[in-house]
């Protein structure tokens, strides 16, 4: 209303061709909102053809939802298998069923019994005590291990009798001291070619032990000689082997792997499998 008054103040104002002028603008003015009006209303109809139509205000209106399919599906009809393929499957199947029935009726239950006669009493099992002599102490409680030691290779000091003094003192050991049963000891071949005695390391090595007297540091090798050892030790006696290698000159790296899981197993250093 207050644009109107304005416009027509002016229009009385102004001259006749002043007032032309402003009668077409307002005019053009008219015709641009009308043309504007009308290609909304087009454009939002043919947007929104396929959306729902403009609903009063505060009426309900229907959600459009996909609706469930609910037919059951058809379990076991693969596609890439023929009837002749699913008749095959079923016979064997059946064939299958027929052999284990039969397996059952003709199966036996044994149950392996122990001789108990063989058994030391509790009071001897828990009044035991080892002396270090395998040959002396009882069966049992012994797990498998494998002991790997590089011995180091001197020409002018570690010849071959040097290294065979050496294995069959650690076997001696093994056996008197630690209680070790079935020690083995084999002289291993290079695992780089297969055929040489001696083993190039990868890398320098140095001597496990004490600093030799008169010498300020220890010496580099090599070379060495592997030597693998297998038999069943206490697995309190690993510790006094360790304390033994760390100690010696001889040698410059040592690997122990244990075997044994479970003392059912057979083979085990059991009682029960005498």
């Amino acid at each position: 209303m207050p644009q109107r008054r304005a416009i027509a103040a002016a229009m009385t104002a102004a001259s006749a061709p002043q007032r032309r002028t402003v009668l077409g603008l307002g005019l053009g003015f008219a015709i641009v909102a009308l043309l504007s009006a009308t290609l909304y209303s087009s454009s939002s109809s043919s947007s929104f053809a396929a959306g729902p139509s403009v609903r009063p205000r505060g009426e309900a209106v229907a959600m459009r939802a996909k609706r469930l399919d609910t037919t059951p599906t058809k379990e076991g009809r693969s596609p890439f298998y023929s009837t002749l393929d699913r008749e095959r499957m079923a016979r064997r199947r059946q064939e299958v069923r027929e052999l284990m029935r039969e397996k059952r009726r003709k199966a036996t239950k044994t149950t392996q019994t122990l001789n108990y006669e063989m058994l030391p009493s509790v009071e001897d099992i828990y009044s035991r005590q080892f002396t270090g002599n395998a040959t002396v102490d009882p069966i049992g409680g012994r797990k498998r291990y494998t002991l790997i030691i590089f011995f180091k290779h001197d020409a002018a000091k570690s010849g071959p009798e040097a290294i065979k003094m050496q294995i069959l003192d650690y076997i001696g050991f093994f056996k008197n001291r630690m209680s070790c049963r079935s020690v083995m000891a084999k002289s291993m071949l290079s695992p780089i070619d297969g055929r040489s005695q001696i083993t190039s390391l990868e890398y320098p090595m140095k001597e496990y032990g004490e600093i030799p007297k008169g010498e300020k540091t220890k010496k580099v090798y090599h070379k060495a000689v592997l030597v693998k050892f297998e038999m069943f030790a206490p697995p309190d006696a690993i510790e006094y082997i360790r304390k033994r290698i760390y100690k010696d000159n001889m040698i410059l790296r040592y690997m122990l792997l244990g075997h044994t899981r479970s003392f059912m197993d057979f083979g085990e250093d059991n009682e029960l499998h005498l």
